[in-house]
């Protein structure tokens, strides 16, 4: 599959507005926010069980709602679309998505998409983040934990690192190693950290 990029001409808002690099995306909007949508290039293939992807929310000023997701191949794009589930039972319900998911990643499989990602022409640390993502996705955190030390190694202040390591550690019910990486985040006033932080302790440090 190609990168991700938007649609920048047909398939967004009028209200939206976006950058060259089709990477970035702006409200234009009036003051009283409006629903609007951007759509992105590729289609998600029919046979893809596991679908990932990052977004980084620069600013969502103080009213707006950003909402980020899926949708059919039409859609308003006007109008803020989306589905409902209810709290008591979205654990059962995202576990066996999950469990599902997971299945289809058997030993070959992974060992395939590692042969892939080694070959391609990218940069050692590039490599290592991509790896260390997909093993923390589908659990391999001894794996995934290998490949964030070695980042670190290399670059020891990695803040993509030490957060995927806190998390690692934390889901390990490694509190110690877990709290020992949150501080080291706390002491670059990394936002995430400090938002973790204040949801543990409140604004204790």
């Amino acid at each position: 599959m190609d990168p991700i990029t938007m649609n920048a001409n047909n398939d967004k808002s009028t209200v939206l507005n976006v950058d060259s690099g089709v990477l970035r995306i702006n409200y234009a909007g009036g003051e009283n926010s409006e629903d609007a949508i951007v759509r992105a290039n590729n289609p998600i293939p029919s046979q893809c069980e596991m679908f990932y992807f990052e977004v980084d929310i620069i600013n969502n000023e103080k009213n707006g709602i950003i909402a980020i997701g899926f949708c059919e191949q039409s859609v308003e794009l006007n109008k803020l679309p989306g589905c409902a589930i209810a709290d008591d039972d979205i654990d059962d319900q995202l576990k066996e998505k999950w469990v599902k998911v997971l299945k289809h990643c058997n030993e070959d499989t992974i060992k395939d998409f590692m042969d892939k990602l080694n070959s391609m022409e990218i940069n050692q640390k590039n490599m290592l983040e991509c790896r260390a993502k997909v093993y923390f996705i589908i659990g391999s955190y001894k794996e995934a934990l290998d490949d964030l030390n070695k980042l670190l190694k290399m670059e020891e202040n990695s803040v993509f690192a030490l957060r995927y390591r806190r998390e690692t550690y934390f889901l390990l019910c490694e509190q110690k190693q877990s709290n020992a990486d949150l501080k080291r985040l706390l002491k670059k006033d990394d936002k995430w950290a400090l938002q973790v932080n204040e949801e543990i302790n409140g604004d204790r440090r």
